[in-house]
């Protein structure tokens, strides 16, 4: 079941080369899942800490909340028949940014 968490994206800087990429918040979401549930191998913490910024700076809380209630709604829609759809509609925008404040 595909999340709309997947259609936000935010663009993240890529330390080795400079350039950006886009990041999902349904990719953050699970790597924060992973985070969570990782169990090292290394004796040091500090060897195993992520470099990324996005994910230690997103509340994992909300993103989990958002995602456990996606699935509960797509289980209810799928169960009475409804179609629903998680793409831009055709002809629509395109990609807009939403800041802060905006």
């Amino acid at each position: 079941m595909e999340s709309p968490l997947s259609l936000v994206y935010i663009d993240e800087r890529c330390n080795a080369c400079g350039s950006s990429y886009p990041l999902s918040l349904h990719e953050i979401y699970l790597k924060q899942q992973v985070k969570a549930e990782w169990q090292t191998a290394r004796p040091c913490p500090d060897c195993d800490q992520q470099r990324e910024r996005l994910v230690p700076a997103l509340p994992a809380d909300d993103l989990t909340r958002v995602e456990e209630a996606w699935n509960a709604l797509a289980q209810v829609l799928d169960a009475r028949g409804i179609a629903y759809y998680l793409h831009q509609p055709k002809g629509g925008a395109g990609r807009t940014a939403h800041t802060a404040g905006s």
